[in-house]
């Protein structure tokens, strides 16, 4: 997620840092989301349930469902990343967790 999708992050919100001089930021901006996407939908895919790890609980679901609700459209995320929206549903509800997550993402 660090490598992958974490850069196109940052593309995605400052997409005239990186498009070369005298195109479109708007047409890179657009190839950054589609590439999230993808890393998203590969994650998605990649779900033991409910946690990432089959072994359980870890700092591996913080870190998606941190880019979960930063990435792609709401609508987007809902009828395409189900696993990833029962995941961070799942640790909004833990104790410890969800009192950080509802400080900084809401209920």
């Amino acid at each position: 997620m660090a490598s992958e999708i974490y850069p196109m992050v940052e593309i995605e919100d400052y997409p005239q840092r990186f498009a070369p001089e005298g195109s479109d930021p708007e047409v890179l901006r657009g190839k950054a989301v589609d590439r999230i996407r993808e890393r998203m939908l590969t994650l998605e895919a990649a779900i033991a349930g409910p946690w990432i790890l089959s072994a359980g609980f870890s700092a591996a679901d913080i870190y998606a469902a941190m880019f979960f609700q930063w990435t792609a459209s709401k609508e987007w995320r809902e009828a395409n990343l189900p696993k990833l929206n029962a995941l961070t549903a799942a640790l909004a509800r833990r104790p410890k967790a969800g009192t950080v997550w509802a400080r900084h993402y809401g209920s």
